[in-house]
C-alpha cells in the first residue's frame, strides 16, 4: 500500500515537518487569533484511519485542536464554489495530549450510566451495543438511546483498518443525532428551533442534549488494557 500523501499550501510534505509549516501560518497570525485559528483538512475518504490518528496526535502536539473536515456532496453537480457549507467542524480529543493520564480517560469512558458501543469491522459494518446498524437507520438508533437517557457517552471504538469515508459516517450521523434532538427539544418547550433560542435558552438545551463522543483508537485501547 502507498502511504498518503500530505500537501500544505500546494506543497507535498512529511508529517515530522508539519511543524515548519504550522508555526509559518502561525507567525502570519495576530497572537489574539490564535486560540480561535480552525485547520481545514481535506482527506480522500479511502484513507485508512491509523494515518489520520497520527496526523491528529501532530496536530495535537502541536497545539491544534479545532479542526474542520472538508465534505462535498458525493454526488456534486457543480465545483465546489456552488457548495457553501462544505465543512464539518470538530475537536481533536484531548487524549492525544502527551500529558494525558490513562486512569483520568478510563474513569471518563465508565462514568456515564448510558453507554452506546459503536464498533465498525474493515468494511465498515456499523455495529451499536453489538447489533448491527445500516447507515440509513445510524442516526434514528442513536436518537431514541440518546432519549432514553441523556446521561450518555457514545464510545466509538475505531478500528486502524477502517477507511476516513467509514469514520466519518459515524461521526456526521452521531452529531446530527445531537444536534436534531436540541431541535426537537427546543420547539417543544421554547416552540423555535435551537438556533433562533437566545444564549441562555439555548445553553440549557446543550446542557440536556451535550455532544458526547469519545474516540477509542487501536493505540488508546491497547494503552488502557497494557496499564
Amino acid at each position: 500500500n502507498l502511504k498518503p500523501i500530505i500537501v500544505a499550501d500546494n506543497q507535498r510534505i512529511s508529517l515530522d515537518s508539519l511543524k515548519y509549516k504550522i508555526d509559518d501560518w502561525l507567525s502570519m497570525r495576530d497572537e489574539i487569533e490564535i486560540p480561535f485559528m480552525i485547520y481545514q483538512v481535506n482527506i480522500h475518504g479511502d484513507i485508512k484511519m491509523d494515518f489520520i490518528n497520527e496526523l491528529k496526535k501532530e496536530l495535537s502536539k502541536l497545539g491544534v485542536y479545532r479542526i474542520s473536515y472538508v465534505v462535498v456532496p458525493s454526488d456534486d453537480e457543480y465545483d465546489i464554489r456552488y457548495y457553501p457549507d462544505v465543512s464539518f467542524p470538530t475537536t481533536i480529543s484531548n487524549w492525544y495530549s502527551e500529558t494525558a493520564k490513562l486512569n483520568d480517560i478510563k474513569q471518563k469512558i465508565n462514568e456515564m450510566p448510558n453507554s452506546i458501543k459503536i464498533r465498525q469491522d474493515e468494511a465498515g459494518v456499523i455495529l451499536v451495543n453489538e447489533k448491527i446498524v445500516d447507515e440509513i437507520n445510524l442516526k434514528s438508533t442513536l436518537k431514541q438511546l440518546i432519549k432514553s437517557n441523556s446521561e450518555y457517552l457514545i464510545k466509538y471504538f475505531i478500528d486502524d483498518r477502517i477507511k476516513f469515508k467509514s469514520y466519518f459516517i459515524v461521526l456526521s450521523k452521531s452529531t446530527e443525532a445531537v444536534y436534531e434532538l436540541r431541535n426537537e427539544y427546543a420547539q417543544s418547550n421554547y416552540s423555535k428551533g435551537y438556533k433562533l433560542l437566545d444564549h441562555k435558552e439555548q445553553r440549557e438545551v446543550r446542557e440536556k442534549y451535550p455532544l458526547r463522543i469519545f474516540e477509542l483508537t487501536t493505540e488508546l485501547m491497547k494503552k488502557i488494557e497494557d496499564k
